[in-house]
């Protein structure tokens, strides 16, 4: 489901299309039923990151996930998927 979403909806055109990636994480939720799929996914993307060099965080979202977004750090990762975040990842 990351791949899809970051993808599908983080793409190049994202920012004519939702604005910001939240806007495109809210349109996603909109259309999808994988939603608790794309949580799960996200709070390990997340997980993964803090223990993980953030460039090659970035890297991977840009490479393996298709995305045209590249979170500025991990603070910038977590808040889009903030209430995912926080209710698994104490930092």
């Amino acid at each position: 489901m990351l791949e899809s979403f970051f993808s599908g909806y983080l793409d190049e055109d994202f920012a004519a299309e939702h604005g910001t990636p939240e806007g495109a994480l809210r349109a996603w939720r909109m259309g999808a039923r994988e939603n608790q799929q794309l949580d799960r996914e996200a709070r390990r993307l997340i997980e993964i990151a803090t223990s993980t060099s953030f460039d090659t965080v970035a890297a991977f979202i840009r490479r393996d996930l298709g995305s045209s977004w590249r979170p500025a750090d991990l603070k910038r990762l977590m808040k889009l998927f903030a209430p995912v975040s926080r209710s698994k990842i104490r930092r």
